[in-house]
């Protein structure tokens, strides 16, 4: 009787599944670490790789492969590119060409190995700093469902930039840590070799630094301002003059060879109108699984959009989040500051070069400018919450007096099974959900992209008709975006691609061909601008034998740009010969027969001269047109 009373007294059992888990828990808390977060990163893959494979290339992802294809590999790739300086991106471009051209499942399969490093990277580090603990799966989960990674993720001429940076800032941070716990110099020539393998893909791989040295000063050192900061610079003086000189040659180097992005100095009003939205309408939001919701912004797609609901309860949370880290524990401040500092910094370089041309508003929801900001804010949440292992005592608890009530509250919610493991999982749940909401809904216009179809039609039929030869031309619009001039050629687009031959200047094709507006193969004519002045033999036109005759145009020609001729002949046996017009002398066939052949030529033509190289027969010309080459019409087809 007295065992039952006791047991009543103290409650219902719990069932043998969570007495076992609990148990384990409790014997070996960090053994469900590894798990749980290979479960995490498995559902963030998949994920992603569901919303990657959808979609496709986009602006400058043709831009940076037809950089691959038509220039030589050499030292340009240190050249800048609208402000960035990214050699290694350029290098992967051109690797990634090389092996698996236009293939857009090969750079999805390189996105998600990039982003598998990264959480692996990032999962280390906090084990690192804080053990091998369940909470720092918090943290974890807070990063890897985030929304703000995702369109830099998804776009390929972003994920070039920013996945490297990422990994390299947190390999950066991994080392440093290593060295500050063992001295060791190679640590520290390990952390600076990730910020240089970083630079080699994105500028913004410099935040790193004051990142390294505010971990040091606040997380690994003690005393008041003053002593941290003596202690800091003397007792790691090599580290800091290797990442000084590090940073000061990368940062020399830029200022004297890149045309520099910053249009002027930001006031505080300026980055106000940015940090504001962005902290309301996008960080926050993004960092508890939103934004849920997004807004058309071609032609990049779509900017962070959140209901007012999901902005004032992000608000909220992170109020109440900050607010029980810094009563809890003394120094939780600091992690909060380096947060504020680090997206205070970003908003300031926006608001002095890109925000001219985009806009604060706009500029501020669009997650490409923030994409660090998801794994810094993970990082400071641990900071904020965590004691660092090895470290001096930094989180001390405060002495907090509470009433007798929340205490005997705090005290009778500590005996229920599993409470602090049950919470943990209800946040990665709310994470979660969002996260999944957020990238569908995103996918759905990320897959709703026109050059896809363009380009498989286009690769398609050419691969149907091996040998065609096909006249350039500016794609659609939306396929391209026609500012970018020359890159919204149909060759362009298709400089990847092994099966794609098209006409360049000083060549000639006897029946070349065009993409229409969907990307089909179609047939090529030339509706004339011009055409040659009518010859002076009847039934012939203009007799061609033993010298070159110059055929003049109507009208005086035409001025100087890149035209096509179509040239209409009659021989009686099979020739060789050249047409010049404009700057260029073309060799041609001249088969036996009626025939005729396209000839792409620049410059000004006001005549268009025919030549045999041996003549065995007179040829006959009765026909020259010059224009612009187009698809044939449909109803001519």
């Amino acid at each position: 009787m007295t065992a039952v009373a006791t047991a009543d007294a103290a409650g219902p059992a719990p069932p043998r599944a969570l007495r076992g888990l609990r148990d384990r828990l409790r014997s070996d808390p960090g053994s469900v670490v590894v798990p749980i977060a290979a479960v995490l990163v498995l559902g963030q893959l998949v994920l992603r790789g569901w919303a990657a494979a959808g979609g496709f290339y986009l602006l400058d992802d043709f831009v940076f492969i037809d950089r691959a294809v038509s220039l030589p590999f050499d030292l340009r790739i240190f050249e800048a590119y609208n402000g960035h300086v990214m050699p290694g991106s350029f290098a992967l471009v051109e690797a990634l060409t090389a092996l698996a051209p236009l293939s857009w499942p090969a750079v999805v399969a390189l996105g998600l190995a990039q982003q598998l490093a990264i959480d692996a990277a990032l999962l280390a580090l906090l084990v690192l700093l804080f053990g091998r603990r369940p909470a720092v799966l918090v943290p974890f989960a807070l990063y890897v469902t985030s929304s703000i990674t995702l369109p830099a993720f998804l776009w390929w001429a972003a994920a070039l930039n920013q996945l490297p940076m990422q990994l390299a800032v947190l390999l950066a941070l991994l080392y440093h840590v290593r060295y500050l716990r063992s001295g060791e110099l190679r640590d520290a020539l390990r952390s600076a070799a990730a910020v240089a393998a970083g630079l080699l893909f994105s500028e913004k791989t410099l935040l790193a630094l004051p990142l390294l040295v505010a971990l040091t000063l606040f997380w690994f050192t003690e005393g008041g301002p003053l002593a941290r900061l003596r202690r800091t610079l003397g007792r790691h003086r090599t580290a800091w003059l290797v990442h000084g000189a590090l940073g000061g040659a990368y940062s020399a180097y830029y200022v004297l060879n890149v045309d520099s992005p910053i249009v002027g100095t930001p006031t505080l009003g300026e980055v106000g109108d940015l940090f504001g939205p962005a902290l309301l309408r996008s960080v926050l939001p993004g960092l508890l699984g939103g934004p849920w919701v997004w807004e058309d912004f071609p032609p990049t797609l779509a900017i962070a959009d959140p209901p007012a609901v999901l902005q004032w309860l992000s608000v909220g949370v992170a109020a109440v989040v900050v607010a029980v880290s810094v009563l809890r524990r003394r120094g939780a401040g600091r992690a909060w500051v380096l947060l504020a500092l680090y997206v205070v910094g970003t908003c300031v370089l926006l608001s002095a070069s890109r925000a001219q041309l985009i806009g604060p508003f706009a500029l501020a929801r669009e997650y490409r400018y923030f994409t660090d900001v998801a794994m810094v804010g993970a990082l400071c949440l641990a900071l904020a919450f965590l004691p660092v292992r090895e470290a001096p005592t930094v989180l001390r608890k405060r002495a907090l007096r509470l009433p007798r009530a929340v205490l005997g509250a705090g005290a009778a919610l500590r005996r229920v099974p599993l409470l602090p493991a049950a919470a943990g999982a209800l946040a990665v749940l709310v994470l979660a959900t969002g996260s999944v909401v957020s990238t569908v809904n995103y996918a759905q216009r990320w897959h709703e992209n026109p050059a896809r179809p363009f380009v498989d039609n286009a690769r398609t039929d050419l691969a149907t008709r091996p040998g065609t030869v096909l006249i350039d031309g500016i794609v659609p619009d939306p396929v391209q975006w026609h500012v970018l001039g020359n890159y919204a050629l149909a060759s362009s687009l298709l400089a990847g691609a092994p099966e794609a031959r098209f006409l360049h200047d000083g060549e000639s094709a006897p029946a070349p061909a065009m993409l229409d507006e969907q990307g089909h193969v179609q047939p090529a004519w030339v509706p004339p601008l011009t055409s040659a002045v009518p010859g002076p033999t009847p039934d012939c036109g203009w007799l061609v034998f033993d010298r070159p005759v110059p055929i003049p145009l109507q009208f005086g020609g035409v001025g100087p740009w890149s035209w096509v001729v179509r040239v209409v002949w009659l021989s009686s046996t099979d020739n060789t010969g050249w047409i010049a017009a404009g700057d260029q002398r073309v060799p041609v066939a001249l088969p036996a027969g009626l025939h005729e052949v396209f000839v792409q030529v620049s410059g000004a033509v006001s005549t268009v001269t025919v030549e045999l190289a041996a003549p065995t027969a007179p040829v006959c010309v009765p026909q020259i047109e010059i224009g612009s080459a187009q698809p044939v019409p449909p109803g001519l087809r």
